[in-house]
This record gives C-alpha cells, structure tokens and sequence, in this order.
C-alpha cells in the first residue's frame, strides 16, 4: 500500500492519468479485503493521496481524467466503508467536496454519478451521520442504503 501510494504522490506521475487510475484501483482492490488493510490505507496516507488525484484531475477533459474520478470515487468509499477514522481523515482533507465537485463537473456523465453517489453514502454510512459538504449535491445523484 505504501508504495502505491509513494507513486502517486510522486511528482514524475502526479499528472499521469493512467498511473494515478490504476493506483486508486489498486488501492480499492486492496481495501476491499479486510478492516485491517483499511486501517493500513489510513496510516499509508491513501485517503490525503486519492484526494489530492481527484482535485487534480476534476477540471480536465477527456475520458482519461473521467476514469481517474470514478475509480478516486471507488477507492474513497472502500477505504472508508465502515470506518470512522478514514472517514474523518476523508474529511479533514475535503474528500466529500472533491467527491460533489466531480458529480457538479460530470453531471451528464452516469458513471461519475454512480460512482460519487456510492462515494458519498460510505462517507455518510462510515461517519455515522449526514455529511456536511460545502456544494450542492447534483439532482440526479442517489444515495443507496448499501454500499
């Protein structure tokens, strides 16, 4: 996980579509094992890292940046599933924002709506209470009770 997450912050692949995509599905594929690999994204600093590759990619075109987002969006809500303190760290670092902002960019885009609608209910489900984002959640986004 460390490593996964030295690659994405380093700076010779910080803007590299495809590294930063299959970084965060590695990262989500990881996550979804146990609690114990969750807590390891957290002291890894996966959640700061899967942000900061959502803002990075949320105003640039193409379908290549589209990728980024939906897989950022899965990775946050596995990392965050059932876990308050990734969920907390998710917070502090403007995770749900990033999430909003995407669906706000994309709004005509299914796949980022899916993808920010399960996002945002595991951060909501994980935190125990109704997120609190700074934007306006699309209209056509949904929330679903599982994730």
């Amino acid at each position: 996980m460390k490593t996964v997450v030295e690659v994405m912050n380093d700076c010779r692949h910080a803007s590299d579509e495809e590294i930063q995509r299959l970084a965060c599905q590695a990262i989500k594929e990881y996550c979804f094992e146990s609690d114990e690999l969750r807590l390891e994204a957290y002291h890894a600093a996966a959640i700061p890292a899967v942000v900061r590759s959502m803002h990075r990619f949320l105003y640039k075109t193409g379908s290549r940046p589209v990728a980024v987002l939906q897989t950022a969006c899965y990775a946050l809500a596995e990392m965050c599933t059932d876990t308050a303190e990734n969920c907390a760290v998710a917070a502090s670092y403007r995770g749900p924002s990033a999430v909003v902002q995407s669906m706000q960019r994309f709004s005509d885009c299914p796949v980022i709506i899916r993808a920010g609608s399960v996002a945002l209910a595991a951060l909501s489900e994980g935190a125990g209470k109704p997120l609190a984002v700074d934007r306006e959640v699309p209209s056509n986004a949904y929330f679903l009770t599982t994730v």
